[in-house]
């Protein structure tokens, strides 16, 4: 499991601290599997994934690309998710990283609206 390796790791101090952050939001829960920790809301749909790497602490926001005007700091060019990097020794900003999954549950939720409006108007 890659949480296994990840506690293991010299990130594994900063991959609890944001662990605990995560699952602090009664709309999250933790869903480990063999390639990254995710960090899911109640209706099973990925607010944040985490994973460290030899080059540090990744977090991979689902909604990134949405948020990347707010929060132009995140890395990455794909079409929907964007991470932030944290490298070993560097300060978290825990209140501006709450502040992104407080802006990525909203995210998410008009998401899976959006889909289940799709999905009305089809039949």
């Amino acid at each position: 499991m890659q949480f296994d390796h990840d506690l293991q790791s010299p990130y594994a101090d900063l991959f609890l601290r944001l662990r605990d952050l995560f699952l602090s939001f009664d709309e999250i829960h933790e869903v480990k599997n063999a390639n990254q920790t995710s960090y899911k809301d109640s209706n099973g749909y990925a607010i944040v994934l985490m994973r460290v790497r030899e080059d540090g602490l990744r977090l991979v926001f689902a909604q990134g690309a949405k948020l990347q005007s707010q929060y132009p700091f995140l890395r990455g060019e794909g079409k929907i998710v964007r991470h932030v990097l944290f490298h070993d020794g560097e300060e978290v900003d825990e209140k501006m990283l709450k502040e992104m999954i407080k802006e990525s549950l909203v995210l998410t939720l008009e998401h899976k609206e959006m889909r289940t409006l799709r999905a009305q108007l089809k039949h």
